[in-house]
């Protein structure tokens, strides 16, 4: 009984978009440990998202971008980039501007 059902669903059927999704969620760590999500689990792919980040404390010479890809029970690094010796890094915290494009 079910076949049928499925074989006459289906043959109504002319066009069919299919999408593809991340299956774990994709994020910034920033200070403290804590995960800034840039995109949740079971988001359609391909996507884009930029993301305005700045520093944490006075005079801070640089900063290490950590994206890390997470589940509901585990965390794993995809990718590091470090940013220091800027021209101008002798500002307040919040001075320098960084974009990270997720």
């Amino acid at each position: 009984m079910a076949r049928r059902f499925r074989a006459q669903c289906w043959r109504d059927v002319k066009d069919i978009l299919l999408l593809d999704v991340t299956p774990l969620s994709l994020g910034v760590e920033t200070l403290g440990r804590r995960d800034d999500r840039a995109n949740p689990a079971q988001y359609t792919i391909p996507t884009r998202k930029v993301e305005t980040y700045s520093t944490a404390a006075d005079n801070q010479p640089g900063v290490e971008i950590h994206v890390m890809q997470a589940s509901a029970n585990s965390r794993k690094t995809t990718g590091r980039s470090e940013h220091s010796n800027w021209t101008d890094s002798s500002g307040p915290r919040g001075t320098p501007q960084i974009e990270v494009h997720v």
